[in-house]
């Protein structure tokens, strides 16, 4: 008789899979909230204190620490943990918004203002690093048939991030006596917040259950254990080198489509409020058009890795790039509080599909020993890449115009596009040659 050790092994693991995916959606909604709070709060007080070049450059110091932390942190993971991490993650991003806390009180020296607002924005990307890296946490957990359903669901988590960072940033201006300080407090219970659900997450990565047993081989199994158990333990599976993991066309390609998607949406992100409020928007018009933007962002993920199971990666990404440039090219029909919601919409959308499709294509192509390298290399690529676009996003919008802006991520989110069909083409046509190849050797045998 079959003992139901299998059974048992499944529905343990489909628990342990609800639970720990659930609690890293929770960390990763309140991660996430900081990066639309300094895109609510930080560039309007930039522009307050009258720097309006420079609106969106606290966010791309926010994205610069990020990459530049990406492999010390990876060091640390290897080393401690990545559950150890979260300790350190969180510290970094209470110190960050008290930094900005302080500049907030300091707004009669404009320069004093600016300085701890850059420092504590770079504070935070750290804790920002560490947010992006819960999705392949997440599959990790996982056996490899869910691991794209479950980070799409992590990432999901996010979808109350807009809600949240909308009310903060509004409520938390006006909460104490000097304007923005609040919204500074709020932001650093957040950070302390994101402890919580990382500490009690299990980070323990899926092993396969254990085969079935019967009572007729219980004594042969146990020599064989023994057996097993007087040779000498295998040696870990070794780790590729760097250099050659980011070599890896799979590698090339989802990272260069996670940067490139990134860089589109969170550029006209940050742009998009300066720019509503060039044209007479108020602040709190701008904070409903992000939320309605996070939203679109996140709610999908209940459909994205069922999606990407039923067609594959490569075409949802392709996807994703075409619904960014609808976006981009609706922001086009006008000034009008509906077209910045449209476009803001639709760009949200063509994020999901292009950045949980990227995310899939990288996990399906690496071994768990690689993943931790691979992913922070990846998120590298994507933050040193979105630092550069967010952070001349009003340099262009300031020194040339909003349409120049526009036609700039049009040019970036189709050569992303090009990227991806290109690798979709010369994957199938791979995949054809080696079937016509079997083809031969079975009927010339």
């Amino acid at each position: 008789m079959r003992d139901d050790g299998a059974g048992s092994f499944t529905r343990g693991c489909t628990t342990r899979i609800a639970l720990n995916a659930s609690l890293f959606g929770v960390s990763f909604c309140l991660g996430i909230t900081t990066l639309f709070m300094h895109v609510n709060t930080t560039s309007a007080l930039v522009r307050q204190i009258g720097l309006d070049r420079l609106a969106t450059l606290p966010l791309g110091v926010f994205s610069s620490t990020a990459t530049l932390a990406a492999f010390p942190v990876n060091a640390l993971i290897r080393r401690w943990g990545a559950k150890r991490m979260a300790p350190i993650a969180s510290l970094f991003g209470v110190g960050g918004a008290m930094c900005c806390f302080g500049g907030a009180l300091l707004q009669a020296h404009p320069s004093s203002t600016f300085a701890l607002l850059i420092i504590g924005s770079s504070l935070q990307g750290v804790l920002f690093l560490y947010t992006l890296n819960l999705r392949f946490a997440a599959a990790a957990i996982c056996p490899p048939a869910v691991r794209a359903r479950t980070m799409s669901l992590v990432v999901g988590g996010a979808s109350v991030a807009g809600v949240l960072a909308r009310e903060l940033s509004i409520v938390g201006r006006d909460w104490l006596a000097v304007p923005f300080s609040g919204s500074y407090v709020c932001l650093a219970f957040l950070c302390a917040a994101f402890l919580l659900p990382a500490s009690v997450a299990d980070f323990t990565p899926f092993t396969p259950p254990p085969p079935a047993t019967s009572a007729l081989d219980v004594e042969g199994k146990a020599a064989e254990r023994a057996a097993l158990e007087a040779q000498p333990t295998p040696a870990r599976p070794a780790r590729t080198p760097i250099c050659i993991l980011v070599r890896s066309p799979h590698f090339l390609v989802a990272a260069l489509s996670t940067a490139v998607t990134y860089t589109a949406m969170a550029s006209l992100m940050a742009a998009t409020p300066v720019q509503m409020s060039a044209v007479g928007f108020a602040l709190h018009e701008g904070a409903t058009v992000i939320q309605y933007h996070v939203a679109a962002m996140y709610v999908p993920c209940v459909l994205t890795g069922d999606l990407i199971q039923l067609v594959g990666a490569q075409p949802v990404v392709l996807c994703g790039y075409g619904v960014l440039m609808l976006g981009t090219v609706a922001y086009m029909w006008g000034a009008s509080f509906s077209a910045f919601v449209t476009a803001m919409v639709l760009v949200g959308i063509g994020w999901n599909l292009a950045f949980l499709g990227a995310s899939a294509l990288l996990a399906a192509h690496f071994s768990p020993e690689d993943m931790p390298t691979v992913q922070l290399a990846s998120d590298a690529t994507a933050t040193a890449l979105l630092s550069v676009g967010v952070a001349t996003a009003t340099v262009i919008l300031e020194d040339a115009s909003w349409e120049a802006l526009l036609y700039v991520h049009l040019a970036l989110a189709a050569f992303g596009a090009c990227v991806i069909a290109t690798y979709a083409l010369v994957a199938r046509t791979g995949a054809r040659r080696t079937l016509g190849s079997r083809r031969r050797g079975v009927s010339g045998s």
